[in-house]
């Protein structure tokens, strides 16, 4: 299988007030900015075991 990582940066406007969740994937860089990181190979792996795995993520 090929190994494909997904790399994206949300960048706000204004600062971001919380986020209630987490997920190994999601991580707040500063203030105003969200990296998600998707490895697909642990996406399709189904007895990978991720350390904070919420199904849902506000911010």
């Amino acid at each position: 299988m090929m190994q494909i990582d997904f790399k994206n940066q949300l960048l706000f406007d204004n600062k971001i007030k919380s986020v209630k969740g987490q997920h190994d994937w999601v991580k707040k860089i500063n203030d105003k900015t969200i990296e998600l990181t998707i490895n697909l190979q642990e996406m399709m792996d189904n007895n990978h075991q991720f350390k904070n795995k919420d199904e849902i993520i506000l911010i």
